[in-house]
């Protein structure tokens, strides 16, 4: 495709057809310079993590077992957006681990009293 330095933009539309499993690369010249490139990745292959959601919980003492809960629906949010947005730039599929772990932890231990 051709296009003139300064002229009116042209939509370039591009389909993936089918799974790859090396990078394509679409370089912008300028007469023989190379002033841009566009890298496409593969997605052949999708990695998989669960993410597991901690509750940190302070009390007078620690606590000596690690509880679970209910995740609550913010994770699910988060989750959503991880997968769907931009910021995952390796393609890593997070699945939500079914419960958030809950530690409590002993406050005096994080705590610095100044007198």
């Amino acid at each position: 495709m051709n296009l003139t330095v300064n002229a009116a933009a042209q939509k370039l539309s591009i389909t993936c057809l089918k799974p790859f499993s090396t990078e394509i690369t679409i370089t912008a010249k300028a007469q023989d310079n190379t002033i841009g490139q566009l890298v496409i990745y593969p997605n052949a292959v999708r990695y998989k993590t669960v993410l597991q959601p901690v509750m940190l919980k302070f009390a007078a003492t620690e606590g000596t077992k690690i509880t679970k809960q209910v995740n609550e629906a913010f994770l699910t949010k988060l989750l959503n957006a991880f997968n769907k947005n931009a910021f995952n730039q390796a393609y890593i599929y997070a699945e939500l681990a079914p419960q958030t772990d809950v530690i409590t932890l002993a406050r005096s231990q994080f705590l610095t009293l100044k007198s």
